[in-house]
């Protein structure tokens, strides 16, 4: 890196700015709570596999799923050394060191995205992974263990980049490229990417001999591109699930596809869910194309890069979660074309610089404040408030018994948080997918199954005598759940706070919680009510509190408070259709 100032000292104030961005953005992010709710159960899967000194054969932490399933027995083992290695951490340093971990491997990645356009202008090159960086960052939950598929996918490229600049690498490049798809293989599935950047190196490659205009490598350097390709090949079978990940990738269950985000296109996660990340996204598609056109045109294909660009720009344009990838083999491509055009003007390099600073100012004003959290170092209290710790506590210590529901979202925390004295309905492995299914139906209080609303017939097929759930949806509308819960008298509230509510079934077995701790349902609305008033005392932005809090006066029949609040709220978010659909409610009902 110190090299990188030292060649060009005249643009050296703009290379120590975009470095000092690079390292802020990382350190910034690396601060927020730890907030994934499948972090939790990858890490307690990594405390049973060290406690039990193998892999789980059947799955010990929910009492819905089918073990026999090829999808169970899968994800199972797809992450095994990274849940290993998230639960060493952990028992090191804790959750401090967690937070650690998410900072250096962000670090790991700029360095080996950076390496990658080594030879390319630096200012250019800094500045686009600058902005690539902050996507990847930003978009991901960087806890997660798709954060080795980036990193062993940005090491990937830089080898592959690395033997085309010099066909005859040193001994150590056998050893490397076989040993980086091993252990991604072993850490997380997004190992059918690298197999797939293989192979397509290797088919383009071979196809170049066809004709001498598309500038084939010599026959000697692809013999050992193809040694290297099929070393690393055959290492990244050398896994507990072999070849599952290809197949698993054509069996995905299609309810998954429809209802789970990153399964999403660019475009609807923009349209729908707010991601401004993907403009710099499509900035760098883009550009991606319109450099492997210009190139084309001027009788230069690549056949490597175009077949890369078409499969990695299909998917990751198709679905949010290969965004990453795109960004990362994209970023030195189009630095080193960016960087052969400059001539002897150079305002490319001033508007990649200045575009690179402009985003981050533009796209992580609202991440600024995290780093007030570096703070917590002295705590320890880096997991997100809205998981439900204080309910899994109450749960424990009052001794309630039984089978639990529990919301999908919350299922790998109390995986976590309550394994081995309580097992969940579901999580989000998704390893049973008709246990998905019923979770809509249930939320939502919705149907009919077998004479019985849809909730009370699979609780009873289920034996569940717990519930832990939260009051409203994350988008702020009351849980229809909850209010059915409240009103249904098999069922009483024992414990509630801001984020969960705790209601147990009136069987003999948790009589005596129910008798030390019920509360009525006028007491648990008003304590609601008092909890979000006083949050947004706190917090006045927070457009989906507002939201929950005029749908408690709803429940409480208070409808001149449930006005005002949504009123409030719709000043904070002007365009929030929940609150306006709220509003013309109470008017119809005003006027009726």
């Amino acid at each position: 890196m110190a090299q990188v100032f030292l060649r060009l000292p005249n643009t050296r104030t703009c290379l120590i700015i975009l470095f000092v961005l690079m390292l802020a953005v990382s350190g910034i992010l690396s601060l927020k709570p730890i907030s994934d709710f499948d972090f939790f159960w990858h890490i307690a899967t990594g405390r049973w596999i060290a406690e039990n000194g193998a892999l789980p054969d059947a799955d010990p932490f929910s009492y819905t799923t089918m073990t026999d399933s090829s999808r169970a027995r899968f994800v199972l083992k797809a992450y095994w050394l990274a849940q290993l290695v998230y639960y060493g951490t952990y028992k090191i340093g804790g959750w401090n060191g967690i937070v650690l971990m998410r900072f250096f491997i962000m670090c790991a990645v700029l360095v080996f995205l950076c390496l990658a356009g080594k030879r390319n202008d630096r200012t250019i090159h800094l500045g686009l992974v600058l902005m690539g960086a902050m996507i990847i960052f930003q978009w991901y939950k960087m806890e997660r263990p798709q954060v080795f598929s980036f990193l062993f996918f940005a090491v990937l490229i830089y080898l592959l980049r690395e033997f085309a600049r010099n066909e005859r690498p040193s001994r150590i490049f056998y050893f490397i490229f076989p040993l980086t798809t091993l252990l991604w293989s072993n850490m997380h599935p997004g190992i059918i990417v690298g197999q797939a950047v293989i192979v397509t190196y290797l088919i383009a490659e071979a196809l170049k001999f066809l004709h001498p205009g598309l500038y084939p490598l010599r026959k000697d350097a692809y013999r050992r591109l193809l040694l290297a390709g099929c070393a690393g090949l055959a290492a990244s079978l050398i896994n507990p699930n072999t070849y599952r990940p290809v197949i698993e990738l054509f069996q995905m269950p299609e309810i998954l596809r429809i209802t789970v985000l990153e399964y999403r296109s660019t475009i609807e996660a923009f349209a729908n869910y707010g991601a401004t990340e993907m403009v710099i996204y499509w900035f760098f598609l883009l550009l991606a194309l319109m450099v492997t056109l210009i190139k084309a045109v001027k009788k230069k294909p690549d056949l490597t890069e175009i077949g890369l660009l078409l499969g990695l720009g299909y998917f990751s344009f198709t679905q949010v979660r290969h965004i990453a990838f795109l960004v990362i083999w994209a970023l030195p491509v189009i630095s080193a074309y960016i960087s052969g055009s400059l001539n002897r003007a150079g305002f490319m390099r001033a508007g990649v610089f200045l575009l690179s600073v402009l985003s981050i100012f533009i796209f992580m004003k609202g991440e600024w404040p995290y780093a007030q959290n570096v703070r917590a170092f002295r705590t320890g209290d880096w997991v997100d408030v809205s998981f439900p710790e204080p309910a899994a506590r109450f749960v424990k210590e009052s001794g309630i018994r039984g089978n639990m529901f529990n919301m999908y979202d919350w299922g790998g925390y109390l995986i976590w948080r309550m394994y081995p004295g309580s097992k969940v309905f579901i999580d989000g492995r998704q390893l049973d997918v008709d246990a998905y299914s019923m979770m809509e139906p249930i939320v939502s209080g919705t149907g009919q199954l077998m004479g019985a609303p849809y909730y009370r017939s699979v609780f009873n097929a289920f034996q569940v005598r717990y519930v832990l759930i939260p009051p409203a949806y994350v988008r702020g509308e009351m849980l229809p759940l909850s209010e059915k819960l409240m009103k249904d008298p098999d069922w009483a509230p024992v414990f509630y706070d801001m984020f969960s509510i705790v209601f147990v079934k009136r069987v003999p077995e948790n009589a005596e919680v129910i008798k030390r701790r019920e509360i009525s349902r006028d007491a648990l609305l008003a304590g609601l009510t008092l909890k979000y008033s006083g949050w947004l005392r706190g917090h006045p932005d927070d457009t989906p509190a507002y939201i929950t809090m005029g749908d408690l006066f709803l429940a409480q029949n208070r409808l001149y408070e449930a006005r005002r609040v949504y009123e409030a709220g719709l000043r904070t978010a002007p365009f929030n259709l929940i609150l306006k659909d709220r509003l013309d409610m109470l008017s119809s009902a005003t006027a009726y």
